[in-house]
C-alpha cells in the first residue's frame, strides 16, 4: 500500500487526542464517609462496569474515527500485482518519453525521439477497448502541456505527437512523484501500466539505483530506444565550451574566443569545419583533427568594431558551429559578448595629472597603462595622448568621475582621506570595483587607520604597518634577500591567464619582489590552493556581514608564506588589495610577463562588474522594468527564428514589475524587444544566450545487466506487455465512510446514555 498524499499521515498524532481528553476528564475525589451514601453507593457499583464499558466504546469510536478520516486523506492505494487475467479489460497506461537533448540522435532516417513515438503508437493501438493513455515527457516543454488522460487512441496518439526534444537533461529524481500523481488520477481504469521509452544514458540513469526500488516503479517497463548493441559507443562530437577571454571586448582591441570541441565514439574524424560567426558574419574558421575520447581546444582572435559605450557595453551575439553529424542538436554553441567602446577604468596614483615622463617622473600605475596602449597599438609614449589614460590624484576623484567607469586602481597613494573613502565605499556597494596596490608612497598605518576602520571602510583587511623585505641599497646585490610568488597559491579564477602548467610557473617564477606590506592575520580569511589549469577549488565567498563586507579571501601568497593579494566583497562590488607595487621599484614586475597578472586582475575585476548574461539550462529569465512601461509591449525574439513570444509585464514584489520570458528550452541567442504603442517601432533592450548541457552530449549508456530493472528491461524490437499491469484501488472513500460510520456510532451510544441517564432522573425514588 502506498500513499497519495503522505504529508496528511502527520495529523495521525490527532488521535490521541480524544485519549487526552479522556484522561485528563477522570476528576479524583476525597472520600468523606457519610452513612446515607450507603445505598447510593451500593447502586453505583452494581452500574460502573457498565458505564467503564460505555465509556470505552465512545473512546475506540473517537479515536477510530479520526484514525479513519486522516488516512483517507492520505489517499492510500491497494496495489495488486497484475497478471494475464487483466488481458482485454482495460487499463490506464503512462508513457513516459525521455525527450532530453540526447534523444535527437539520429542513426540512420529516425531519431531516437521519433522511434520510441513509433514503438507509442503500435501499443497504443493494441491497447483494449475503454483504456486511458496519459503521455508524460521527462522534460518540460514549453509549447504544450501533457496533464491530461486521454480516453481515446487518436488523442492520445496526438499527445505523442507533441513531444519534442528539449536542450535540457532529463533529472530522474522528480520523476517518481509526477508519475505517482499521474496513477493516482481518479475516474481511469484500477489496471495501471507504466511504459518508460529511453536511451538510457548513463548521465540520467547510473544514479537511479535507489529511485527504482520505489513502489511505483515496481511493474514499470522500460523500453531501451539504441541504435547499436550494448556496451557500443555512438559516433558523436560538440562544442563543449565558448567564451571570451578575459569576459569583455573593447573597441579596436584584439578579443580572443576561446573553444573547446570534444568527440566521442571508436575513430576519429578529419579535417572538421569550425566556424565562429559574430552578429551574424562569419568571422574565421578552421580545420581541426577529432580524436575519440579527447577535446581540442582551439582560439579565434577578432577585433570588435566601435561599439558600445564606455560603462555601458553592447552585447554582440556570437556562435560556433561544427560540421553536423548524427546528434546535430549539440554542434552549436551560443555566446553574448560584451564590448566596451573603450575599458572603463579610471587610473588614480600619487602623481595624477602631474606626472612628466621626460622628467623620469612618473605614476605608479604607469606599466598598466603602458600595457593597455600597446594593446591598441599604440607606442608607450603617446600615453599622455589618451584623455582616458591620464592618471588622477586621490583627492580630485568626483562623484561625476566615478559615475563614469567601473572600476578604480588605486597604486602609491599614501592614504586616503575619511571622505574619500565613504566615496569610494559607497561607488563599491553599488556595484563598482576597486584595486588597491601598494608602492612609492603608500602608508599602510595610515591606509588601515583611515580605510579599514574595522570593516567600515573599503580596505579589505589590516596591515600591520611593518614591512616585508627592503629596498636594496644602490650599488649593492641582495639577490638573498629577494622573495617570488607561489604558483601554486594564485587563484585561477582571478589569474586565468589560459596556460599550460610549466608556462604558468615560468610566468610566477619570472619576477622576484625586495618588498611589500604586511596582511594582519585573520582568522576567518579563506585560504584555498588549485589543482591545475583552469580548476579551482571553491573556497571563498560566502554571505555578506550587517557591515556589507563578505568572508576575506587570500587570492596570492609568496613563497615565504606571506599575502600578495587578498580579496573581499563589498556591497554589490569587490575590493582587491595587492600587498606590493606595480612599478619597478618593490620588485620588477613591470618589466617582466608577471604584469600580466596585474592586468589579469584588472580584467576580472571588470568582468565581475558586469551581469552574467551566459546561461546553462535556465527556462525563466527575469528582467525589471519600470512600472510606466507596462504601456508597452515587450517580445522574446530568438536569432535564429525560432521563437516569437509576446511577453507581459508582471508585479514581482511592493512596486516592482518585470517580465518574465518562461519555456527558454533551446539553445540560441535571445532579445527582448520592447514595441512602441505610438508607432509600432521596435527596440533591443535586452540579450542573453542560453546553451544546453554538456552532460547530455555523452552518449555512453548503461547495460541491461547493471540496471536495477534489467527483468523488464525491453529493446526497441521487444513487445510490450499488458500483463504487466497492477490493478491500484484507492481506498480513501471507504475510509472516509468508516469515520462517518464510527461518528454515527458514536453519537448514538451517546444518545442511548443520555436517554437513560433522563429516564432515571425522572424516576420516582
Amino acid at each position: 500500500m502506498i500513499f497519495a498524499s503522505q504529508v496528511f499521515l502527520v495529523a495521525l498524532v490527532a488521535a490521541a487526542g480524544p485519549l487526552i481528553i479522556h484522561l485528563l476528564n477522570r476528576q479524583r475525589y476525597r472520600t468523606i464517609d457519610w452513612a446515607p451514601m450507603e445505598f447510593l453507593l451500593q447502586a453505583v457499583r452494581r452500574r460502573r462496569r457498565r458505564l467503564q464499558l460505555r465509556d470505552l466504546l465512545l473512546l475506540l469510536l473517537r479515536t477510530l474515527a479520526m484514525v479513519f478520516f486522516v488516512l483517507a486523506m492520505a489517499r492510500p492505494i491497494w496495489t495488486t500485482q497484475g497478471s494475464s487475467g487483466y488481458a482485454g479489460q482495460p487499463v490506464h497506461t503512462v508513457l513516459v518519453f525521455d525527450n532530453s537533448l540526447s534523444m535527437a540522435y539520429t542513426p540512420l532516417d529516425k531519431s531516437r525521439l521519433e522511434m520510441a513515438k513509433d514503438k507509442a503508437r503500435q501499443f497504443i493501438r493494441h491497447l483494449p477497448s475503454g483504456s486511458d493513455v496519459t503521455v508524460l515527457p521527462m522534460c518540460e516543454q514549453s509549447d504544450a502541456r501533457f496533464s491530461k488522460v486521454y480516453d481515446s487512441k487518436e488523442d492520445a496518439m496526438d499527445a505523442v505527437a507533441r513531444i519534442g526534444v528539449v536542450d535540457r537533461i532529463a533529472h530522474f529524481d522528480g520523476l517518481p512523484a509526477s508519475v505517482e500523481r499521474v496513477l493516482s488520477q481518479s475516474g481511469t481504469a484500477p489496471t495501471k501500466l507504466l511504459v518508460v521509452f529511453s536511451d538510457m544514458q548513463q548521465a540520467t540513469w547510473a544514479q537511479a539505483n535507489e529511485e527504482m526500488q520505489m513502489d511505483v516503479w515496481s511493474d514499470a517497463q522500460f523500453v531501451a530506444v539504441r541504435s547499436r548493441e550494448e556496451g557500443a559507443l555512438d559516433e558523436n562530437s560538440w562544442v563543449e565550451s565558448l567564451r571570451l577571454r578575459g569576459g569583455f571586448a573593447e573597441s579596436g582591441v584584439p578579443a580572443v574566443f576561446d573553444v573547446v570541441i570534444r568527440h566521442e565514439g571508436s575513430k576519429p574524424r578529419q579535417q572538421v569545419r569550425i566556424v565562429l560567426t559574430v552578429d551574424g558574419e562569419v568571422a574565421g574558421e578552421q580545420l581541426v583533427n577529432l580524436q575519440p575520447g579527447a577535446s581540442r581546444k582551439m582560439t579565434f582572435d577578432y577585433t570588435f568594431e566601435a561599439l558600445g559605450g564606455v560603462v555601458n557595453p553592447a552585447f554582440i551575439p556570437v556562435h560556433v558551429e561544427l560540421e553536423n553529424d548524427r546528434l546535430a542538436a549539440d554542434d552549436r554553441r551560443c555566446y553574448v559578448a560584451p564590448v566596451f567602446k573603450r575599458a572603463p577604468v579610471l587610473f588614480v596614483d600619487q602623481q595624477g595629472d602631474f606626472e612628466q615622463p621626460g622628467q623620469n617622473r612618473f605614476g605608479e600605475t604607469w606599466p598598466l597603462r603602458v600595457l593597455y596602449t600597446s594593446r591598441l597599438g599604440t607606442r608607450p609614449d603617446t600615453v599622455g595622448h589618451q584623455p582616458h589614460l591620464q592618471p588622477v590624484t586621490l583627492d580630485s576623484v568626483t562623484p561625476e568621475q566615478l559615475k563614469d567607469v567601473r572600476l578604480v586602481v588605486i597604486a602609491g597613494v599614501s592614504s586616503p582621506s575619511p571622505n574619500q573613502v565613504k566615496l569610494l565605499r559607497q561607488f563599491v556597494e553599488r556595484g563598482g570595483q576597486l584595486l588597491i596596490a601598494a608602492g612609492a608612497e603608500f602608508d599602510a598605518q595610515q591606509w588601515t587607520a583611515v580605510a579599514w576602520n574595522e570593516e567600515g571602510g573599503i580596505l579589505p583587511a589590516p596591515l600591520t604597518g611593518q614591512m616585508l623585505g627592503a629596498l636594496p641599497k644602490p650599488g649593492s646585490s641582495e639577490e638573498d634577500r629577494r622573495f617570488y610568488l607561489n604558483p601554486t597559491s594564485l587563484h585561477r579564477d582571478v589569474f586565468d591567464l589560459q596556460l599550460s602548467n610549466d608556462d604558468w610557473n615560468d610566468l610566477v617564477r619570472s619576477s622576484f619582489f625586495y618588498q611589500a606590506v604586511r596582511v594582519e592575520s585573520q582568522p576567518n580569511a579563506d585560504d584555498g590552493h588549485t589543482t591545475s589549469v583552469g580548476h579551482v577549488i571553491p573556497n571563498g565567498g560566502g554571505a555578506a556581514g550587517p557591515n556589507g563586507f563578505g568572508r576575506l579571501r587570500v587570492v596570492g601568497r609568496f613563497d615565504n608564506g606571506a599575502v600578495f593579494a587578498v580579496h573581499r566583497e563589498v556591497g554589490e562590488g569587490n575590493v582587491i588589495l595587492v600587498t606590493t607595487s606595480c612599478f619597478p621599484s618593490w620588485n620588477n614586475l613591470a618589466v617582466q610577463p608577471g604584469i600580466l597578472l596585474y592586468d589579469r586582475m584588472v580584467k576580472w575585476l571588470i568582468d565581475c562588474s558586469i551581469p552574467e548574461r551566459n546561461f546553462v539550462q535556465r527556462s525563466e529569465h527575469f528582467l525589471p522594468v519600470d512600472r510606466r512601461d507596462q504601456q508597452h509591449q515587450f517580445e522574446l525574439i530568438s536569432s535564429t527564428g525560432r521563437q516569437n513570444t509576446v511577453l507581459e509585464v508582471e508585479a514581482v514584489g511592493a512596486d516592482q514589475f518585470a517580465v518574465v520570458a518562461r519555456g527558454v528550452d533551446q539553445r540560441d541567442v535571445y532579445a527582448i524587444h520592447r514595441r512602441d504603442t505610438g508607432d509600432g517601432s521596435s527596440t533591443e533592450i535586452y540579450s542573453f544566450a542560453v546553451n544546453g548541457p554538456t552532460e547530455e552530449s555523452q552518449l555512453a549508456c548503461v547495460v541491461s545487466d547493471t540496471f536495477p530493472s534489467r527483468d523488464r528491461w525491453l529493446g526497441t524490437n521487444d513487445t510490450i506487455s499488458l500483463a504487466g499491469g497492477a490493478a491500484r484501488r484507492d481506498l480513501w472513500l471507504y475510509l472516509l465512510g468508516l469515520a462517518a460510520a464510527c461518528l454515527l456510532a458514536e453519537m448514538l451510544v451517546a444518545s442511548v446514555a443520555f436517554r437513560r441517564q433522563t429516564e432515571n432522573a425522572e424516576a420516582p425514588v
